[in-house]
């Protein structure tokens, strides 16, 4: 296992916004810059507002965690579950990238413990207003294509 420190100045090497550490049995996410250490309270939900130095994210988080919440920011999660959109398409690319009031960053965050690594995505949006619409429509056009 590597120390905090450690794994901060592998981040800063490849270029990583933050890295999980697990120490008594606890999680951490700790940003590389500025460097801030979060005890998370629920590791089964990692997705977290973060300052970044491009802006604010709307999200932030694994990718396994971050798509719903945001679908539920956008308040199309019902209509994600209620189409079964989520066997069918992806969020990212069937939704995002068809958004053009979105910006989706991706980085792998190294785990030092218990091994591994994950992608997290952050979105960002200078409209967020505007990127909840694109979002609904888009996933009207989705609808409309299941029932095809």
């Amino acid at each position: 296992m590597i120390s905090e420190e450690e794994a901060l100045d592998f981040a800063e090497e490849f270029e990583q916004e933050a890295v999980y550490h697990f120490q008594d049995g606890r999680i951490h996410l700790v940003g590389r810059s500025p460097r801030v250490r979060v005890a998370l309270s629920e590791p089964e939900k990692r997705v977290h507002l973060i300052p970044d130095t491009r802006g604010k994210p709307i999200l932030t988080g694994d990718s396994d965690y971050i798509w719903p919440e945001i679908l539920e920011w956008a308040g199309i999660a019902d209509l994600w579950c209620d189409h079964d959109l989520w066997d069918k398409y992806d969020v990212n690319e069937d939704l995002l990238d068809h958004c053009n009031a979105a910006c989706v960053d991706s980085h792998i965050v190294h785990v030092n413990s218990p091994g591994g690594s994950d992608e997290t995505f952050s979105i960002f949006s200078e409209q967020p207003d505007l990127l909840k619409t694109q979002m609904k429509e888009r996933t009207q056009q989705l609808i409309t294509e299941v029932g095809s």
